[in-house]
């Protein structure tokens, strides 16, 4: 019983993450949808072009949900996942394992895209505000009141951008599609080891 309790524990770290992986990709997803907007209005005037960059910054923070497959893979390497019998169970955590690396195969894609989102605004931003603090708090993805300097208006480079930036927005709904379904799964099954298993009480009088 010790690897499904560790299970349970590694879903409750999970499940953790999750929500706050929710929380970071809906910003992201706004930040994005803003951005996409905001393109669409005239960028060489100061006010829209200190927008854009804004959007930017808050829309390349990268959420990425690590989830634990350890607690899995001992149930599966000890044989112990083969002596649940309480129906459901194994297909369940299988089930669940599938959509962790479903979760973590897409994150790289993910990734992936994100970098080349901030590749291709180099031709367009300014980047070095990033470390002026003058212009940019960037760990608090916050510009200050200081005017940004003007957009590099290329037709054919502004274009590549957003067609990245446009995607990134599509990774970021398929990325929130999968954390979204794996926390529901989780809630279901901590009730239901709690419930079949007694974990939850096993684990509070240890």
């Amino acid at each position: 019983l010790k690897y499904v309790e560790a299970f349970v524990m590694d879903m409750k770290a999970d499940t953790a993450n999750i929500n706050r992986i929710i929380k970071a990709d809906i910003r992201k997803g706004m930040a994005l949808d803003s951005l996409l907007k905001v393109s669409k209005m005239d960028l060489k005037q100061p006010g829209i072009s200190k927008m854009f960059i804004g959007n930017f910054i808050r829309g390349v923070q990268m959420p990425r949900l690590t989830p634990s497959n350890s607690a899995i893979t001992q149930l599966k390497n000890t044989g112990s996942l083969r002596l649940l019998t309480h129906k459901g169970a194994i297909d369940s955590i299988l089930k669940y394992e599938s959509l962790n690396q479903t979760i973590i195969d897409h994150n790289e894609i993910y990734r992936q895209n994100n970098n080349l989102v901030w590749e291709s605004s180099y031709p367009i931003i300014d980047a070095r505000i990033f470390e002026d603090t003058t212009y940019v708090k960037f760990f608090q993805r916050a510009l200050t009141d200081r005017q940004t300097p003007p957009l590099y208006l290329n037709e054919e480079k502004l274009h590549i951008f957003l067609g990245l930036a446009t995607r990134e927005s599509l990774f970021n709904k398929v990325s929130r599609s999968y954390v979204e379904t794996q926390l529901q799964r989780a809630t279901v099954m901590l009730a239901f080891f709690e419930r079949e298993y007694h974990i939850e009480n096993k684990i509070a009088k240890e």
